[in-house]
């Protein structure tokens, strides 16, 4: 029998039936403290100080996780760095009576460690290491969204993901004068799951402008992307951050590419085509609306290595449903802003995540066009489109990230 709670599997094998609903029943207890940061239960979090551990999976009587010396563990088992990854140790324990001993590995030297698993949602463990002069016992909770220093416009919305089941995803900023965007996955107690920062390497003065969840590339698995915005920055806007979504539930960043762009594809262009993705007669209404297309089929979009001018409807609206609205009805925007552009070469058959072709785009601009894409480049400041571009640097393909649709660009 499986149970899946979260990115974790519960297995139990065999017995009778009494035995069997025993330990279903113990491996449920176990299931509500998974994937969560174990953090000495004190006021105010001191990472430096003691250890942190998380538990990934909990199986038949053993339970597994990772540990880390001195803390700060969701900094490094949520990244996607190898070099941080390693200071998170594996332990695999067995359990018997809510209790467990087991041994793992760090500079080379064996560490003792033990587990009690309390009633009231709290574990005691202690490591112990003579070799290293380690000797530690502390009582344990799980990491809060309390423990964050964050604003009050917090806003949570409940997602479904298949590797999480229904969690919340939290968007807050840090409180201070250097505000930084972060996204978290929390259970309803408000412990987190999971975080993820899309600050861009802003120094601060950061907020959302909105949040969507999607299968972007296409691989039957949600991602998320946030488009955020900078107060005080004059020419910053609408910059993207895109989270893909990994088999075990974790998310990576989207790798960002700084090719030099073609010179051939600066230039005006006109919209020339509205080319609708196969999905678009069902969501007409909330992304782009007939009399949307024909504002936007009237538009002339300039890039330009010193001057970019665009146009996006923003119609569609994600987690944050109180942004700040057009009041235009057709909600088409114009874009005047930086000139940073990000370019890579593609090829029609690595369009996705560089090794896979978009048989989406491919159905709804003909194969015609697809086949003669040669590259992509977005402007860093108005990150929620994509340009590709083709063999003859005439034409290109505009993407709306935003509406989930695709036009043919002509040059003037």
């Amino acid at each position: 029998m499986l149970l899946s709670m979260g990115c974790t599997t519960i297995k139990y094998a065999g017995g009778d039936v009494k035995q069997k609903k025993a330990g279903e029943e113990a491996m449920e207890t176990y299931a509500s403290m998974l994937n969560k940061v174990w953090i000495v239960d004190r006021p105010e979090r001191r990472v430096g100080f003691a250890f942190e551990f998380i538990l990934i999976k909990a199986e038949d009587d053993e339970i597994e996780g990772f540990i880390e010396l001195g803390g700060g563990i969701d900094n490094s088992y949520w990244s996607g760095y190898h070099n941080l990854r390693k200071a998170c140790k594996p332990f695999k324990c067995r359990i018997s009576d809510g209790k467990g001993k087991c041994s793992f590995w760090n500079e080379g030297y064996q560490v003792d460690a033990t587990f009690v698993f309390c009633e009231d949602n709290r574990i005691e463990a202690g490591i112990r290491c003579d070799r290293l002069n380690i000797n530690e016992s502390h009582r344990f909770r799980p990491l809060n969204l309390t423990d964050k220093m964050l604003n009050d416009d917090i806003l949570s919305t409940q997602v479904w993901f298949e590797a999480w089941g229904e969690v919340n995803l939290v968007l807050a900023t840090t409180d201070s004068n250097h505000s930084i965007t972060w996204m978290y996955l929390t259970d309803d107690n408000g412990d987190i799951l999971y975080g993820m920062c899309c600050s861009h390497g802003l120094n601060g003065g950061i907020d959302f402008w909105d949040v969507f969840v999607e299968d972007i590339n296409q691989d039957g698995r949600l991602d998320i992307w946030a488009a955020i915005y900078a107060e005080g920055y004059e020419d910053i806007t609408r910059i993207v951050t895109i989270f893909y979504q990994a088999e075990n539930g974790h998310f990576y960043e989207e790798e960002i590419h700084a090719g030099k762009m073609p010179e051939a594809c600066y230039g005006e262009y006109r919209i020339a085509r509205f080319c609708p993705a196969r999905d678009y007669e069902e969501v007409i209404e909330n992304v782009l609306t007939q009399e949307d297309v024909e504002q936007m089929l009237q538009k002339t979009i300039v890039i330009q290595e010193d001057s970019f001018v665009s146009y996006e409807s923003e119609r569609r609206t994600g987690s944050r449903e109180n942004r700040k609205m057009l009041e235009e009805d057709n909600m088409i925007r114009e874009y005047c802003f930086g000139t940073i552009y990000m370019w890579e070469p593609v090829s029609p058959d690595s369009i996705l995540e560089g090794n896979r072709p978009d048989n989406r785009m491919r159905e709804a601009v003909g194969e015609e066009y697809y086949e003669k894409i040669d590259g992509v480049f977005h402007n860093v400041y108005i990150g929620f489109q994509r340009f590709y571009t083709l063999e003859d640097k005439d034409e290109l393909i505009m993407y709306s990230m935003m509406t989930g649709q695709y036009y043919v660009l002509k040059k003037i």
